[in-house]
């Protein structure tokens, strides 16, 4: 697969319990073999000869997936504090009731006091103590 033989020869690699003590030379020859091929034909290789192989992505990657892109997975929300973002959308598509992404993650503190005085039921006084101290934010 690698065209590397030599390793075929190389008794720290003979069998499984040998890989696994020597996993950290294995893993830089596989590096370094492999480092300046392109994922996805590598990973066509391996699974053409039978071995279940992926290519691992970034978010970067993902996002621009033209795959995931056609399913309309990633929906852009608006965010009080950061710039647009894409956000991973229901993997669940129903017909009925299709759903979808109301509001983006909320910003640091952004609920704190809500959730203080409201669920809590502490006064404003409190809740201004509490982010004075930075006990809350």
């Amino acid at each position: 697969m690698l065209a590397e033989p030599a390793w075929l020869a190389d008794a720290r690699f003979a069998t499984h319990a040998a890989r696994v003590v020597h996993a950290e030379a294995l893993d830089a020859l596989v590096a370094a073999a492999t480092c300046s091929l392109d994922a996805s034909e590598l990973v066509g290789r391996l699974q053409a000869a039978g071995i279940a192989a992926g290519v691992v992505e970034s978010a970067l990657d993902l996002h621009a997936d033209p795959v995931l892109a056609g399913w309309g997975f990633f929906q852009w929300l608006e965010h009080p504090a950061r710039p647009p973002a894409p956000y991973e959308g229901h993997a669940l598509r129903l017909e009925a009731t299709p759903g979808k992404l109301r509001w983006a993650a909320p910003a640091l503190g952004e609920h704190t006091a809500l959730v203080l005085r409201e669920v809590l039921g502490m006064t404003e006084e409190e809740i201004a103590r509490l982010i004075d101290e930075r006990v809350a934010w």
